[in-house]
């Protein structure tokens, strides 16, 4: 079952359940970093070092108050957060972007013309996911893709989210619990655990 699809079916449960505090998302690990999305009574981002276990906030934007966040992917420089409408049938998702060394969101977008997908692949100049079929409007599976610019990447890489682990040099994560629904985040050093982190001392009081 793909991320879009998953996330429709936990919105639906959240809507007459008690809000429980949990790691929604994560980011792929680079230099020592990773990023997390908290759910709580509210929604935060986190930006985790993988060495301390220490944690820095990170502005929530106004673009994203009504959407899901499907995946991030973390660069030396900025931030990617693609996100989606899911009430009803869904919207087209978009990616949004972080500066991390203004700490700013741009306030530009750019669109995705798929409504479901799990695979995403990244170079200097594009971002491609590997769309699924949409029987309503009689598409086929397909590549799409939205250019971007300046990316500070060396080659191609790709993700398939959810992602749940990720390593960067000796130090890496891994996310436990139920898909989308993860309590706790454990850090690795050299594969040897170094501590967990629990959703619930991150989130919104």
């Amino acid at each position: 079952m793909k991320r879009t699809m998953i996330i429709l079916y936990l919105a639906f449960i959240a809507a007459s359940a008690e809000a429980v505090v949990k790691f929604h998302s994560a980011s792929n690990a680079l230099n020592g970093k990773v990023v997390v999305e908290v759910w709580g009574k509210g929604r935060d981002l986190q930006e985790i070092d993988l060495k301390s276990g220490e944690s820095s906030p990170l502005p929530w934007p106004v673009e994203l108050k009504d959407q899901e966040i499907i995946g991030s992917i973390l660069l030396s420089d900025r931030l990617l957060v693609i996100a989606q409408w899911t009430a009803g049938g869904g919207k087209y998702p978009s990616i949004y972007q972080y500066d991390r060394k203004t700490k700013t969101w741009n306030s530009s977008k750019v669109s995705l013309d798929c409504i479901s997908f799990d695979t995403v692949e990244l170079s200097k100049s594009k971002l491609s996911v590997e769309c699924e079929a949409d029987p309503l409007k009689d598409k086929k599976p397909a590549t799409v893709t939205a250019q971007l610019s300046g990316l500070s990447i060396t080659g191609p890489v790709k993700y398939v989210w959810p992602l749940t682990e990720s390593v960067s040099g000796e130090y890496s994560y891994k996310l436990d619990g139920d898909i989308l629904d993860w309590p706790t985040l454990r850090l690795f050093k050299n594969n040897q655990e170094t501590k967990k982190i629990q959703a619930e001392s991150l989130a919104t009081k």
